[in-house]
Parts: C-alpha cells; structure tokens; sequence
C-alpha cells in the first residue's frame, strides 16, 4: 500500500519542482515559492480531506470493506485535496497576473490526477508488492508532466502579452488617426 503513496508524491514533488523551473523565468517567482506554495498546499489539502473525510466515515458508519462505501471516501478526499491544491495554485498564479488562474490551476491538478491513475493501474500489482520501478517511473512521468503543463503555461503567458501588445498597438494607432 505504501507504494502507492511513494508513488503519489514522488510524482506530485517531481512535476511540481519541474515546473517551478520552468516558470521561475516566466513568472518572475525567486527559487523555490511555486514548490513551497504547493507543498503548503498539499499539506492543507491533506489536513482538510482527512478531516472531512474521517468525520463522514464516523458520522455514518460506513464500512471500509465494502466498494461502495470506500469509494465514497476516496472520492471526498480526492475532491477536497484536488480544489485546496487548485485554490493556492490559482491564488499563486493571480498574484502573478496570469488571467484565467482557476482554469490552469484545475488543468494542472486533473493532468496530475489522470498520471497517477493510468500510473497506478497499469503497474498496480507491482505496487501491491511493493515493488521499487513503478515508484521510479512516477518520478519520470511526474518531470515529463510538469516539464509539459509548464510550457503550456509559459506559452499561455507569452500569448496573453502578445494580445496586451497588439491592442495598446492598435489603441495608440487609433488615438493617432483621430489627430
């Protein structure tokens, strides 16, 4: 079972240290804030899913063994750890000027989420084990991931300041034909 958590974070740290690189340039952000400001975000988001979904699994007595019930709980800690992380992440990116934050933020967390799934299914019984490779692999994907979903960002950027550009461009021709 640990592999699985091994495998979670070490893909999530990767991704998120990858891109931290990349968009250090773009941003303006110094060494380090955009992994601190998700390792702070992942720290919250965990607290805050265990929480609520411990008090849903005392409240209503569910049972752990049966799918349906498991389920549930997975999903109400997915879904409360994916938007605390997509709210900091989205909070970062504003205060960075980057339009649209919530939807790149959202982007980000939902590619994560959907590695780690096809990680976790395509090499779950060797996780089961606890066997070492998948938890290796999840590094590589997790760099490849975040190496990808930070150029489309950059490449975000650098569109959204050609288009600011381009209209002061146009606004100070107009301006120039009215004289």
């Amino acid at each position: 079972m640990d592999g699985f958590i091994w495998a979670a974070l070490l893909l999530w740290t990767t991704m998120i240290f990858v891109q931290d690189k990349i968009l250090m340039a773009r941003l303006g952000l110094e060494w380090g804030w955009w992994t601190l400001a998700n390792s702070f975000a992942l720290l919250v988001g965990l607290f805050v899913a265990s929480i609520v979904a411990f008090s849903v699994l005392f409240s209503f007595q569910l049972d752990l063994l049966k799918t349906r019930d498991l389920a549930l709980i997975f999903g109400i800690f997915a879904i409360l750890l994916g938007a605390s992380i997509a709210l900091i992440q989205s909070i970062v990116l504003k205060r960075q000027r980057v339009p649209k934050s919530v939807v790149w933020s959202s982007i980000n967390i939902i590619v994560a989420i959907v590695a780690y799934i096809l990680l976790a299914s395509f090499n779950s019984t060797a996780l089961w084990k606890g066997d070492w490779k998948p938890i290796i692999v999840s590094v590589f994907v997790g760099a490849i991931i975040g190496a990808a979903t930070a150029i489309a960002t950059d490449l975000y950027c650098l569109r959204v300041q050609r288009l600011a550009h381009q209209q002061d461009e146009d606004s100070t021709d107009w301006e120039e034909d009215e004289e």
